[in-house]
């Protein structure tokens, strides 16, 4: 069992934990994407797969390059969890 010493005690400050899912769109050509999710914070997970089977549906994402000058769209869904 642990024993806490009041006196010892330092004021700690904490925020929030957000929970959610990055996910990047990189066209490669007009007709052409990848989706990637933020991975392990250094080498991204490519989903592709996800919308090719099914399994992943955005509303209103293009899956076509919208403009010659897009290279790339970022989005991030965060779950808010009230208890």
């Amino acid at each position: 069992m642990m024993k806490l010493n009041l006196m010892e005690l330092k004021l700690i400050q904490s925020n929030q934990k957000l929970d959610g899912l990055a996910l990047s769109v990189h066209y490669i050509s007009d007709n052409e994407v990848i989706l990637s999710t933020r991975g392990n914070g250094e080498v991204g997970e490519n989903v592709t797969y996800l919308i090719e089977s099914d399994k992943l549906t955005i509303e209103n994402l293009p899956l076509q390059r919208p403009n010659a000058n897009i290279k790339e769209l970022r989005g991030e869904y965060i779950v808010v969890n009230l208890i």
